[in-house]
């Protein structure tokens, strides 16, 4: 791979994983950690259920 291609991919990875973790913050303060479910993360982040478990195993992860 292209390392300008490579430095894109990287920068989107990281872009995503905020995505979710901001998404799930605000959610965990909103309705608390036992109430949230993935499919809220994944709504309020606008992603996919598949993209969120390809950068978090589960919802404890995603907490972590």
């Amino acid at each position: 791979m292209r390392p300008h291609i490579a430095l894109q991919h990287e920068k989107q990875r990281q872009t995503r994983i905020r995505t979710i973790v901001r998404a799930a913050r605000k959610l965990f303060l909103k309705k608390g950690y036992h109430a949230t479910t993935i499919r809220d993360i994944c709504r309020k982040s606008g992603l996919s259920n598949g993209t969120l478990y390809f950068y978090f195993e589960n919802k404890d992860a995603l907490y972590a």
